[in-house]
């Protein structure tokens, strides 16, 4: 199982009020993925099947053309053990049913929802250890100096205060509180 690194980042909870408290949460290390190309997508799939580069490309870029007909014939399509693909609008909401015209649909989302065999789960809370779908989180934090902040200095040690002389070389008897 593979290690994603993440790290603890600050927000604020409600991101359009600059009054909001900020909050921390976890998000990936910027720089720690990579993207994968089509070409790098058929080279893994040419490693463990019979088909070629060419030939793995090649049904890439004709499923994708067929995805786009589809959707925009307003249908959805739905891969197995990947998910499903489909489309939605953004559009203001208006006072009257007059006001609702197709003009007032601003753009066309696709959209997809994962099919419960892709879901990955955090392997923290998973219920079964090393399964597939676990993914293993590593929390990285910052050595100081290497956040873009000032390193905090050192706080100087304190010196031990020296006891104050009673003034007869006897140990002053312990006197018990509670009698």
């Amino acid at each position: 199982m593979a290690l994603v690194n993440v790290e603890r980042a600050q927000r604020r909870k409600i991101l359009s009020d600059p009054e909001s408290p900020l909050v921390y949460f976890i998000k990936q290390m910027k720089h720690d993925s990579k993207t994968y190309d089509i070409e790098r997508v058929a080279s893994e799939i040419e490693t463990v099947g019979s088909l070629s580069i060419e030939d793995v490309k090649h049904v890439i870029l004709s499923f994708v053309r067929s995805m786009k007909t589809v959707l925009r014939d307003g249908n959805r399509v739905k891969i197995e053990g990947l998910g499903t693909f489909y489309i939605t609008f953004r559009c203001p909401g208006v006072a009257t049913e007059k006001e609702c015209t197709i003009k007032s649909v601003q753009g066309i989302n696709i959209r997809f929802k994962v099919d419960p065999m892709l879901r990955l789960v955090n392997d923290s809370h998973a219920t079964t250890r090393a399964a597939a779908n676990n993914v293993q989180l590593n929390l990285i934090t910052p050595k100081e100096g290497e956040d873009g902040k000032e390193p905090t200095p050192p706080t100087p040690p304190t010196p031990p205060v020296p006891p104050v002389p009673s003034g007869d070389d006897e140990e002053d008897p312990i006197v018990d509180p509670t009698a």
